[in-house]
């Protein structure tokens, strides 16, 4: 098992704030499939394709939530996308 520290906010999943949480996962977890079991515990609004996904510091692409492998102490930040004018 890895332990991967999750952030959350923006708005997503309801929470304006940022929260801090761990999770503990399989090694070998991709970051697409971390989503869908942190979807389980948080909702569905995680895996929106709108949801910026920044993992260690760097904003992932789609094809990186895809392929990327977590490993133990990474950081996963993920923030609802913002608009305005």
């Amino acid at each position: 098992m890895i332990q991967v520290t999750v952030k959350i906010g923006g708005g997503l999943c309801g929470i304006n704030k940022h929260e801090f949480f761990y999770h503990e996962v399989q090694k070998n977890t991709s970051v697409e499939e971390f989503l869908t079991i942190l979807s389980e515990h948080v909702g569905d609004d995680v895996l929106k394709p709108t949801v910026i996904v920044v993992l260690n510091g760097v904003k992932l692409s789609q094809r990186e939530i895809r392929e990327r492998k977590l490993e133990d102490r990474d950081m996963i930040s993920l923030f609802g996308a913002l608009v305005g004018g």
